[in-house]
């Protein structure tokens, strides 16, 4: 095929892909929870789609931090690449051309990988979400002592479950809250810029809910061996997402772009920049140099990667986040806790919708499939974006109390599980929402083994 022939066949796939999707909501993990895509073939959260007869019971929701500041080693890339690709772009007008030669980086040391207001806001607004979907139930369990509250060690998770509890606090205090975005203050003895650590044996507060450092069940892939092994550290885990900057597909989108370029990957780093200055600031000069087709081509390459790091490319990649689901079925059928929160990354969220079975392949991401994958399943910026969330509710019947429900409800859309016809399934031994979701946890302390013989299972 030809360039200018695939160039038309593109046109022709993407016509109605971008023309109803704004342009923010291409940017993979990198997308705002407010510019989400909708997620096909699912029922919109809302009180008219929950059945009259259902009481709830449980609810067990992991939450991707918010919207964040980039890191410093992201920020250093920026300055590095901007300069000089600001010297090789020459198609545009002047005055675009003078603002990128003249862009000074609006990222400060001091909020590296920090909540940013809007990623505050996002959990704001699920808090109010959430707790308005049953406030009678909410209340019931915060008097009762029954809201299990769970994040990672890293800042921008702690201050997201602050965010989500404030606006709990508010919902249920009619509004007597101050919502504001609080400043952090930042304490050298327990915290690094670069990776925003908080003393793990800190004993945390907010509005009377007690925070519990969970890192074993959040960030349970910094002690899988089995996924350091044969995932981060095996360079053969990245080879698609290196060769896809290789390809022609790409080079010559990159050319469209700034022309010839010595490393054609930079124009990545650029999208990167404009992704982060759109949603931390709402505006980005770098922007401006791309195309709504452009993008596309750029959140393939983000979609690749993550792929092959926390979807199921590989099978570790979400087998190790069964120490998660086996809480969660845990705390469902515990009557201990009524709810349970979790704050936690991408990198926890992810992995565990791609467990349970949601938006999986049947065929690869690959360097050289970016056309046959258009209307991919795999779309991190539906799974995963920032504030991104995964609820699972247990209900009771009202006219049967014995009769269990379970939903499941990714970023407020209800969503069919494990290929059963049904939002809200039967919940009990014999189902097959139950026996699905054993299914997923069984020899769970095994997933993570490694056996030194075995050099690549991948």
């Amino acid at each position: 095929m030809t360039r200018n022939a695939a160039i038309v066949l593109l046109s022709a796939i993407f016509a109605g892909a971008v023309a109803s999707q704004n342009f923010m909501s291409h940017f993979g993990t990198k997308t705002v929870y407010f510019h989400r895509p909708p997620i096909k073939d699912a029922l919109p959260w809302t009180h008219e789609n929950v059945p009259r007869d259902l009481e709830v019971l449980r609810i067990d929701a992991t939450l991707r931090h918010g919207t964040r500041y980039p890191s410093q080693k992201r920020a250093e890339k920026f300055e590095k690449v901007a300069p000089k690709f600001a010297e090789l772009i020459s198609n545009v007008s002047d005055t675009l051309h003078r603002s990128v030669k003249n862009w000074m980086s609006k990222f400060t040391s001091g909020k590296y990988n920090l909540l940013s207001k809007l990623g505050w806001e996002e959990h704001l607004h699920l808090g109010k979400k959430f707790y308005s979907m049953a406030p009678e139930f909410w209340r019931e369990s915060a008097s009762r002592g029954r809201v299990n509250v769970q994040s990672s060690i890293k800042v921008r998770a702690l201050t997201s479950a602050r965010a989500f509890l404030t606006a709990v606090k508010s919902m249920a205090e009619d509004g007597d809250v101050d919502l504001n975005h609080p400043d952090i203050a930042f304490d050298p003895q327990k915290m690094t810029n670069e990776s925003n650590m908080l003393d793990e044996s800190d004993e945390i507060q907010y509005f009377g809910f007690k925070v519990k450092i969970a890192n074993d069940l959040l960030r349970f892939f910094e002690t899988c061996r089995k996924y350091s092994e044969m995932v981060t550290k095996n360079k053969t885990s990245k080879i698609e997402y290196k060769k896809y900057f290789k390809t022609d597909t790409y080079r010559n989108i990159a050319r469209e772009i700034i022309g010839d370029i010595d490393d054609p990957k930079e124009v990545y780093h650029i999208y990167l920049l404009c992704a982060f200055e759109m949603v931390n600031f709402n505006d980005s000069v770098w922007c401006q140099l791309f195309q709504e087709k452009h993008i596309l081509y750029f959140e393939y390459a983000a979609d690749l990667k993550h792929f092959y790091k926390t979807g199921n490319g590989y099978g570790i990649n979400y087998e190790q986040s069964c120490v998660l689901l086996r809480d969660v079925i845990h705390q469902l059928e515990n009557e201990s806790n009524a709810i349970t929160l979790r704050f936690a990354h991408a990198e926890t969220l992810i992995p565990l919708v791609s467990l349970l079975g949601f938006f999986n392949e049947s065929t690869n991401l690959r360097s050289d499939n970016f056309l046959q994958m258009t209307h991919r399943n795999f779309r991190t910026s539906v799974i995963g974006p920032f504030s991104g969330n995964l609820a699972i509710i247990l209900y009771s019947s009202r006219s049967t109390p014995s009769a269990k429900f379970i939903s499941f409800v990714l970023n407020e859309y209800i969503v069919k599980p494990f290929g059963l016809d049904c939002f809200f399934c039967e919940y009990h031994p014999k189902s097959a929402a139950y026996e699905e979701l054993r299914k997923k946890i069984v020899n769970c302390d095994a997933k993570c083994h490694y056996n030194d013989n075995i050099k690549d299972e991948l």
